[in-house]
């Protein structure tokens, strides 16, 4: 297939002005609006303009782009302080807009960036600089290092913007599927910025990257603001070009993926290619399209810019080429680089003939560059467009003997790898120098690093030990203040993203940073819950371990954690004998997540870390500590259904080993080293970070204050309640179950349950709590404090958490109309295993579907003996409490009843007393559990 003409070229077009720039200052000092080329206007010259022009072209051919340029900006200056100085006003009413200011890091996906150079230095390579010799080597081997690199002198570049030779073999060209050419008006600019852009033109042109261009198409400069909201930033806006440009599929390698397998290298090498993108050159089409328009005139690149949407795609793949090796130039590279020097020996000559022949005796007129860079097309130009000048197009096999020269990918122009010895680490760097001279790929001296035991790449300080974020980045993190804006919020979290595999738990902490809004930096907003967090998170990005290398040969050990809002684990490896941090991550949980059940949320956890970590988990057996048992019960279970089969389906490619940690499992705790903080204390550091429930009320009480703390001495009642139900494909039936205690000697003073036909489990849980309510009221409570293990009803209850579905906020506003008769009310929320007595009515209902009052005394003292809420909501005590010595309970006595059981409601029942079989959730069972851990 024959490669697309690129030297096709549409008419132009006109285009409106930007109306965001409230007018534009056109091209090479004209005035008046843009006009198409096609309409006849003052803009188009006609045929004695073009003769007039080319006369005075040879009379002044000599002339040096950077003296016209040298004119052209004395001349607008000129023009700008006369149009400044005659401005006429007027009086207007007042009326006050607030800028808008555009900032660096708003458009930075958009804009390609004119490089500040500076005037080239002829200065030597130093091969006694730290980044060349190190200090616990001996000095034979430093010398061996200097050897290898003065043997490939001739690619090394020591100046950081000095413009490289250019890359033979590929080139850039930008295919805009035929679209008209875009020509947008040069915006105007301050008088004040007018001298830091001929400064910046001076040096483009000196350096050859760019010239002056007559191009039907045209991108504007824009002025971009930096941090400090002085200094600015000259770009050119290629959005309108990127958005018509034809995208190149190549796949850009993951930062992950090149921060693996450094484990078995003692000496690594880090280099930075010189000057990247402006190594490749453009296409005549690519000069075309890629031209940008400001006060001082029309430029087009000669070397592939920044910002174009394919640069870092056709860069990464040179470098791929490079170091793997798939084709070479037709002919072979000496083939091709001989066509290249031909070319350029001439241009030289032509430009040396040029200048003999000139003749300076008249002046140039402004359309004199445009017209001299349209006739400046040399052999070069010829070739760069040919369709031998690109080797991915028509190239050949490469027949290199140095490739591939090692088992890793770049990351664009930052390559790293290392060896397992000094010599093999040499080695590799003599193969890759050799195999970049081949492609006139140079190497930036002074950002490089050759042959050390620690080295920088991507941000990251990596050595024997491990990885770690680079200090100097993190010492920035920390010293930021907190934002003022959203804006100012996501610059934040995205410098944390960067670093996130550092910092332990770092979604949990950061959910209510995501949740920030503009409102929120109003008078007024609450921001308490946003500063907590962003302090919490700027301690842990101080405190970023250094996360060790992931061995292949040592066992994986895995921890979730899940809350109400976030997930997160960390993957761990045993070094000496404590478990070690490999990577942290996690991420916020969806709204329709946050319903699921903790249990559910640690599955989640667990695929996502199986997702980011693929490549290094895969084939592996993964050792899981958890605090549920339903990731063993979803590998083990025969009768899934629902979200369980979907997570069974997306597991089962993995190999789990699950144990489940207790809360109070300080053997679990022992072995993790310091870094690295157990989900078991986690939980409760959290609080102060609560963000603001997703449509819930933006303020959150601290759940310090929502629970009972009575004093040891208290007298009053105590309810106690719980409920349960069954899906509607079982049923949809449900029970629920009260106790009403009268303290300090925990009494029974009434204990029923109820059997309901048709309910959920929050229903049924609203229902127990306001039966024993109204109980407490009929024995005359006027001080009451409820007890459950229902998070939701004693949230919404206390308003933490909002009540949207109808059958709850009836049940709702039936318990507000039952405590608003009591003097004062308190919640504690406790767990199944504390509040088992209630479980236990509630279990037995359940099985039995019997509503049922406890009269027997034997029943009530089982009831006393399953309670354990005297052990949570007392206040601490300074002494040392006698703990509560309670027998278990292995059997329970069926009592006969009066009457007949039947299935009734609750309502029926009320009329009738009698007594029940009783027993436990566990005992009612039939079925035997599938999962069993060896602690239970």
């Amino acid at each position: 297939m024959d490669p697309p003409n690129r030297d096709e070229a549409e008419p132009g077009v006109s285009e409106e002005p930007d109306p965001t720039t409230g007018g534009a200052c056109p091209p090479e000092g004209r005035s008046g609006p843009s006009v198409s080329p096609n309409d006849p206007s003052e803009d188009d010259p006609g045929p004695d303009d073009e003769n007039m022009a080319d006369s005075e072209l040879k009379c002044r051919s000599d002339e040096s782009l950077v003296e016209i340029l040298d004119r052209l900006y004395v001349s607008v200056a000129t023009a700008l302080s006369a149009d400044t100085n005659n401005e006429q006003t007027e009086e207007y009413s007042t009326a006050e807009h607030t800028a808008n200011t555009i900032n660096l890091e708003d458009y930075a996906h958009e804009l390609a960036f004119l490089p500040d150079l500076a005037e080239a230095l002829a200065t030597e390579l130093n091969y006694s600089a730290t980044n060349v010799r190190h200090p616990e080597l001996s000095l034979d081997p430093q010398e061996k290092v200097v050897r290898v690199l003065k043997e490939h002198e001739k690619i090394m570049i020591s100046s950081g913007n000095t413009l490289p030779p250019p890359a033979y073999g590929v080139v850039c060209d930008i295919d805009v599927q035929e679209h008209p050419p875009i020509k947008q008006t040069a915006r105007r600019m301050p008088l004040r910025h007018l001298k830091k852009l001929y400064e910046l033109l001076k040096g483009l042109l000196k350096a050859g990257l760019v010239s002056f261009s007559t191009s039907p198409w045209a991108s504007p400069i824009v002025i971009v603001l930096k941090k400090n909201g002085v200094d600015i930033r000259l770009c050119i806006h290629y959005k309108m070009v990127n958005a018509v440009t034809a995208i190149m599929e190549y796949a850009i390698p993951l930062v992950d993926d090149l921060l693996t397998d450094l484990e078995k290298y003692l000496w690594y090498c880090s280099l930075d290619a010189a000057s990247g993108f402006w190594a490749i050159m453009m296409t005549r089409r690519a000069r075309r399209i890629s031209s940008f328009v400001c006060a001082q005139g029309h430029f087009e690149w000669l070397r592939m810019p920044f910002g174009l949407k394919n640069s870092p795609m056709i860069y990464q793949r040179m470098i791929d080429n490079a170091l793997w090796g798939f084709v070479q130039p037709k002919g072979g590279w000496k083939h091709q680089v001989a066509l290249m020097q031909s070319a350029e020996e001439r241009d030289r000559a032509l430009r040396e003939e040029s200048g003999t022949d000139a003749d300076t005796s008249t002046g140039v007129n402004k359309f004199d560059a445009d017209l001299r860079a349209s006739q400046a097309e040399g052999s070069v130009a010829e070739t760069v467009d040919s369709p031998l000048a690109d080797m991915f197009t028509n190239g050949e096999a490469d027949a290199s003997r140095l490739t591939p020269v090692f088992e890793r990918r770049s990351f664009v122009d930052d390559i790293c790898f290392g060896g397992a010895s000094f010599e093999d680490c040499l080695g590799t760097l003599d193969r890759l120098l050799a195999r970049f001279e081949e492609y006139r790929i140079s190497i930036s001296f002074t950002k490089s690093i050759f042959v050390q035991s620690k080295v920088d790449f991507l941000s990251h300080e990596v050595t024997r030990a491990g990885i770690r974020a680079d200090p100097k980045k993190l010492k920035a993190i920390t010293e930021l203040s907190f934002p003022r804006s959203k804006k100012g919020m996501q610059s934040f979290l995205g410098a944390l993203n960067y670093y996130s595999r550092f910092i332990q738990d770092f979604a949990v902490y950061g959910a209510a940073l995501y949740q920030v809004k503009d409102e929120d930096f109003a008078a007024g907003g609450d921001l308490s819950a946003a500063r907590r967090s962003f302090a919490t998170l700027q301690r842990k990005v101080a405190e970023a371990p250094i996360l060790r290398h992931f061995s292949r040969d040592l066992p994986v050990h895995v921890t979730l954690f899940a809350n109400e809002w976030a997930v997160s684990t960390t993957l761990m490896q045993d070094h000496d004998g404590l478990m070690h941090p490999v990577r942290f991550c996690g991420r916020v949980l969806k709204d329709a997540e946050m319903n699921y059940h903790p249990a559910e949320k640690e599955v989640l956890a667990l695929l996502q870390l199986v997702k980011v970590c693929y490549t290094q988990l895969a084939g592996r057996t993964i050792h899981v500590y958890t605090r549920f048992s339903t990731l063993e019960w979803v590998h083990k279970s025969k009768s899934l259904f629902g979200r369980a089969t979907q997570f069974a389906v997306l597991l089962s490619p993995w190999h789990l080993v699950v144990q489940r940690v207790k809360e109070k499992d300080c053997a679990f705790a022992q072995l993790l080293q310091s870094t690295i903080t157990s989900f078991v204390d986690l939980e409760d550091s959290l609080s102060p970070v609560t963000p603001p429930t997703r449509g819930s009320p933006g303020v959150r009480i601290d759940p310090q204050l929502l629970y009972a703390r009575l004093p040891r001495y208290y007298v009053g009642y105590v309810i106690s309640f719980d409920g349960s139900a069954k899906t509607k494909k079982h049923g949809g039936y449900g029970s629920c179950a009260w106790i009403l205690w009268r303290l300090p000697e925990w009494t029974v003073v009434i204990a029923a349950s109820a059997y309901l036909e048709t309910t959920t489990v929050n229903t049924a849980e609203y229902t127990g709590m306001n039966n024993g309510v109204a109980a407490a009221l009929a024995h005359g409570a006027e001080d009451l404090v409820i007890v459950g293990d229902s998070r939701l009803a004693i949230q919404q209850t206390l308003g933490v958490i909002a009540c949207r579905k109808e059958s709850l906020m009836a049940q709702l506003n039936r318990h507000k109309e039952l405590t608003a008769k009591l003097r004062s009310v308190k919640y504690l929320h406790a767990i199944r295993e504390f509040n088992a007595a209630a479980d236990s009515l509630a279990g037995a209902t359940l099985e039995s579907k019997v509503s049922a009052v406890v009269e027997s005394e034997d029943r009530k003292r089982e009831l006393r003996v399953l309670n354990r809420i005297q052990e949570v909501i007392y206040e601490p005590s300074a002494e040392t409490s006698e703990e509560v010595v309670t027998r278990s309970i292995n059997s329970i006595h069926i009592l006969e009843t009066r009457d007949k059981s039947r299935s009734k409601i609750f309502f029926d029942f009320a009329r009738e007393t009698g007594q029940v079989a009783a027993v436990t959730r566990h005992q009612a069972r039939a079925h035997q559990k599938q999962v069993r851990f060896s602690t239970e």
